[in-house]
């Protein structure tokens, strides 16, 4: 995955990233993983030059982080068709804290990637 902080402050919390799995037949389980969000950083500007202090500019967009993650799927999961969603998740909880500057985002605070197909 790519990622790249386009605001204008870190997260200063370790939040996590989360990948949620769901199908039309009611099942939905959030996986959570190994990567965390707060090193990664917006980008930096010159503070305190003359240039500075006449204009102030906008952060720019930090730099893009390759990340690889994994989970383990559960062994009774069923095959089928599966919803791929992901999102910026607390530090002890699975929901959505971080709103992600993407379109896309549902009302629930997730964001869809891809449907899967599970098969046994």
């Amino acid at each position: 995955m790519r990622w790249q902080n386009v605001g204008s402050a870190p997260c200063y919390k370790p939040y996590r990233v989360a990948y949620r799995l769901s199908n039309d037949q009611g099942y939905a389980e959030v996986f959570v993983g190994k990567l965390t969000v707060d090193k990664w950083l917006p980008g930096s500007i010159e503070l305190f030059t003359d240039e500075f202090f006449k204009e102030p500019k906008d952060l720019p967009p930090g730099e893009i982080i390759d990340v690889n993650d994994s989970m383990d799927l559960p062994d009774d999961l069923s095959s089928g068709a599966y919803k791929l969603s992901i999102a910026v998740v607390g530090e002890t909880d699975t929901e959505p804290v971080v709103q992600l500057g993407v379109e896309g985002r549902n009302e629930d605070g997730w964001y869809p990637l891809s449907t899967l197909a599970i098969s046994r």
